[in-house]
Order: C-alpha cells, then structure tokens, then sequence
C-alpha cells in the first residue's frame, strides 16, 4: 500500500512498536490504524504521525481503534481549509473533555458526522466543538445524536426560505457588506430574540430551523447562547488556546504499571519477530520450497511408462472401491451405528423407569416411618402415666 522497499518497511514497522508502547496499544490495534490510514494514499511519515494521534485518541477517549481514526479523518477532511494537524485536533478534543462534562468520545462522535457540513455553514472546528458541548451538557443525548442534529440544523439554516422568516423576525442574516453570516452567527442573533417571541411563533422557528425531531438541540443551544455565561463561549475559548493537552494526558498514562507492561509485552512482541525472521522463517521457507518441488513435477494425466499406468490402476481401484463395496461397507456401519444407538436409548430408558419405581418405594417407607414418629407423644404420655415401660415403648417403636 505504502509502495516502500523492504528496508523502508522494517523502519515502519519498528515506528509502529513505539507507537505501541507510547500509547498503551497493542501492536494489531497499531497496524490496524496504520493500514487503514496508509489506503487513504497518505506518505509513509504522515501515516505514522496520524496513527499515534489516532491511538492517543483511543486511548483517551475510550473510543475504538477504527472509531478514532475515522474521527481523525473527518476533521481533517471536515475542515479542510483550516489547514489542521492530526495532533490539533485531538488537543483541542482532549482539551475540552478535560475542561466539560463531555467525553471526547461524544465530540469525536459528533465530528464525524457534522464535519463538511460545519465547514459549509462557515463554522469552525472551535465553535462546533463550543456548540457541541453546550449541547451535550444540556441534553446529555450523546455525540453521535448532538452531530445528526447539527448536520440538519447547520443545512436548513443556510435555506432562502428559513433565512427569509429570520429576516422578518428581525433576526439578523447577512452582514453589513451583504454577506451570509456564519450558521452560528445566526443561532446567536436568533438566541437574542427567540425569548421575546410568543408560543406559536417559537414553535413555528424552532421546527423550521430545526426539524421536527432536532427541536430539543435547537432549543438547548439557543439557551446557552443567549446566556450570560455560555457553555459554547468558553468551550470555544478553550479548543482555541488548546496546545499539548493530548500529549501531557498520555505521558502521564505511561507512568502507570500497565503501560510499563504493556511496553514490556510489545518489546517481547518485536523481539520475537526478529528472532523467528531469522531462525523460522529460512527453515519454513526451505520445507515449503521442497514440498512444492516435488508437488509440481507430480502430474497423472502427463506422466508415461509404467508409473502412469500404475498410479492410474491403484487411484482407479481406489474409486471403484469406494463407488462400490466402500459405499456399502460405510451403510452398513452406519446401520449398525444407529442400532446400537437404539439399544442404548432403550437401556437408558428401562434405566430411568427403574429409578421411578425405586424412588415410589422409598417414599412409601420414609411416609411409614414419618407415622410411627407421630405416634411419639402418644407412646410418652403412656410412659409417664405408668401404663407402659420404657422398654415396652422401645419395642413397639421398633
């Protein structure tokens, strides 16, 4: 996929262990990632830079290998005119969870699908990092849902017709100069004045703007924004100024002692492979070369002299006999497979009614034995008037 040489290779492989061991992943959840982004026809260097961050991502965030790399992907295909680094924008992800109450793995979520559209509305990666927080916050509907609802609202925000009833609400849409404002410029100046609107009309804006089902998010996100403290302002702020966030988390993660085991096992992992590169592999590849030596100058249909004719007469009677004689050989041993199966659930069955009839029986003689029992006081008050003796007693009891 990378189109290197085989020493090129070797190096990328022995970058992949470090990554490995720097971030607490396995060596196939490393490969994994890096194959996945080197099919995106990125170089060799960018796929190595790429697959750290996306494993620093996963590991941070709790999303999944494939997840991370995909929401790597998308921000950066997202926003491309941003001109983001993979490592941007996993310090701006990791920077915010540590700062909201939201996940990284709600914001990669959401990023994943809401990126191009952002992009189009004229909104920025911090500002739909900022929007998504707020959201999250609020709702607690998750990343992935907070993101479709995005996806929808930044599309029919850009509407001529939606734009034209924000107009005549006096919510301004375009700039001094005649320009579109941003989507999010837009749900701000709507936010100033949603409040001031009576019941009807809020309901008329809110699913014009939002949906049907996108309602909740557009309400919640209005909120904040028309708010003195905004959850959206200050996530915004904070994906902004953000710098190293990543990194410093995953350098104190590698103090842990399963990250030092986990660096243990993956220079086990290498060592291992070197050593059966060296020793194994030659000795496998001499077998293997010997096998198919011999496979390939074995041919039936092309060979002649006696060997043909002897090698076709002895696979022949082996057809013919299992045609013939072998087939019926195999019914019969099946034949009597199935009989003695019979004969088996016949014995177990007799077994089983055995039991039944042994259990009745212990059942009436516990039941006799639970009467005489019963008769104890009886006997007792005999005893103590002096009607019988003890041994008298005994020996009825028994």
């Amino acid at each position: 996929i990378l189109g290197n040489y085989q020493k090129q290779l070797a190096s990328f492989g022995n970058e992949l262990f470090n990554i490995a061991k720097q971030t607490g992943r396995s060596f196939n959840d490393v490969a994994l990632a890096a194959g996945e982004l080197a099919r995106q026809g990125l170089g060799m260097e960018e796929t190595l830079k790429r697959t750290s961050d996306a494993m620093q991502l996963a590991r941070l965030s709790g999303l999944g290998v494939e997840a991370s790399v995909n929401a790597i992907t998308a921000a950066l295909n997202g926003f491309r005119n941003a001109a983001l680094t993979s490592t941007a924008v996993i310090d701006k992800i990791i920077a915010v969870d540590q700062a909201f109450a939201v996940s990284g793995a709600d914001l990669a979520e959401a990023l994943r699908r809401v990126g191009s559209t952002a992009e189009g509305a004229g909104v920025s990666l911090n500002e739909l990092l900022g929007i998504v927080t707020a959201a999250q916050q609020i709702t607690a509907r998750g990343g992935a849902v907070i993101g479709n609802s995005f996806k929808t609202i930044f599309t029919r925000i850009q509407r001529p017709r939606v734009l034209q009833a924000l107009d005549d609400l006096g919510v301004k849409t375009k700039s001094a100069s005649g320009a579109s404002l941003s989507a999010i410029q837009v749900l701000k100046n709507l936010a100033g004045t949603f409040d001031t609107l009576g019941d009807a009309q809020k309901a008329q804006i809110a699913e014009l703007v939002g949906g049907v089902f996108q309602i909740n998010v557009l309400k919640a996100s209005l909120r904040d924004l028309g708010s003195e403290y905004s959850v959206f302002a200050s996530a915004t702020d904070i994906a902004s100024k953000s710098s190293g966030e990543a990194a410093r988390r995953n350098a104190a993660l590698n103090k842990t002692l399963s990250a030092g085991l986990n660096e243990t096992l993956q220079n086990l992992t290498k060592l291992a492979a070197g050593i059966g590169k060296l020793t194994l592999e030659p000795a496998i590849r001499n077998v293997l070369d010997i096998i198919n030596s011999i496979t390939e100058r074995i041919n039936l249909g092309e060979t002649e002299g006696a060997g043909q004719s002897i090698g076709q007469a002895l696979l022949g009677g082996l057809g013919k006999f299992l045609s013939g004689p072998g087939l019926a050989i195999a019914a019969v041993a099946l034949f009597q497979l199935f009989n003695n199966l019979r004969k088996f659930a016949v014995d177990a069955f007799r077994t089983f009614t055995g039991l039944n009839a042994t259990f009745k029986q212990q059942q009436q003689l516990q039941q006799g034995i639970v009467n005489i029992l019963q008769q104890n006081p009886k006997i007792l008050a005999q005893i103590q008037r002096g009607e019988i003796s003890v041994d008298q007693a005994a020996k009825q009891i028994l």
